[in-house]
């Protein structure tokens, strides 16, 4: 399969599992388009979250020091990239580099209005 593929895939499986997932596709004039699934980690003025936690996890166990996340500037949802772009070391992990785009078109594969966030297991953080 290909960009496509792997995000409705992606995504397919986030929401079977109780998740909230969206699909990005962005496009620029260099290198054509490109589809990705992010998973939403919740909102950041949410005092319940637990975004930090779940940036440090994976930080530790991509042993990678950056994440990155969109965060809606309105809502303060804040959506975990999962392109698995690789950083300047070659490596590729979830919240890795963002695709490059001019033009982002976002789609939701489901039309539930509540958001879920994931939660890490006791004692994982």
């Amino acid at each position: 399969g290909d960009c496509n593929d792997f995000a409705i895939l992606m995504s397919a499986i986030i929401e079977e599992i109780g998740g909230t997932s969206r699909i990005l596709l962005a496009q620029n004039n260099s290198t054509g388009g490109h589809a990705y699934a992010e998973i939403y980690l919740g909102a950041s003025n949410d005092p319940n979250n637990q975004l930090e936690e779940i940036i440090n996890w994976l930080k530790q166990n991509y042993d990678t020091d950056m994440i990155y996340t969109h965060i809606d500037t309105d809502t303060k949802d804040v959506w975990l990239n999962l392109d698995w772009g690789q950083d300047e070391k070659g490596n590729a992990y979830p919240g890795g580099p963002f695709f490059q785009g001019d033009k982002h078109i976002v789609i939701r594969i489901s039309d539930k209005p509540a958001k879920t966030p994931p939660k890490l297991p006791e004692g994982a953080a």
